[in-house]
């Protein structure tokens, strides 16, 4: 089953980022092909100090295991400024729109 999980909390105020991550972990080791789209302040996920906001252990955890997982996280909504990262993917609204018709299912945190 193809599950996407876009992901819109910002993970600097908000547990569901850190929570959304972890279904996801969850499903992928269960066997189901996840995409995971970040939107907008959801990228700071992504963030090399992660780790010193609230969950930042927890969510290190989980995207250490699940870059192991996943092709890639794809960001939506990113700014202009924001550095190209190794096995992070930017799509357009169009791209995120086929990748969630395309899904068997979504989720939204």
């Amino acid at each position: 089953m193809k599950v996407v999980l876009l992901i819109r909390s910002d993970p600097r105020q908000s547990h569901r980022a850190a929570e959304g991550l972890r279904i996801a972990l969850g499903l992928a080791i269960g066997g189901h092909q996840i995409d995971m789209i970040l939107v907008g302040e959801a990228r700071h996920l992504l963030d090399a100090d992660i780790e010193h906001d609230r969950e930042g252990e927890m969510i290190q955890k989980f995207l250490l295991e699940l870059r192991a997982r996943v092709p890639a996280f794809y960001v939506w909504d990113t700014p202009a400024d924001t550095q190209p990262q190794a096995g992070v993917v930017f799509l357009s609204e169009r791209e995120v729109a086929e990748r969630v018709a395309a899904a068997n299912r979504w989720i939204r945190f």
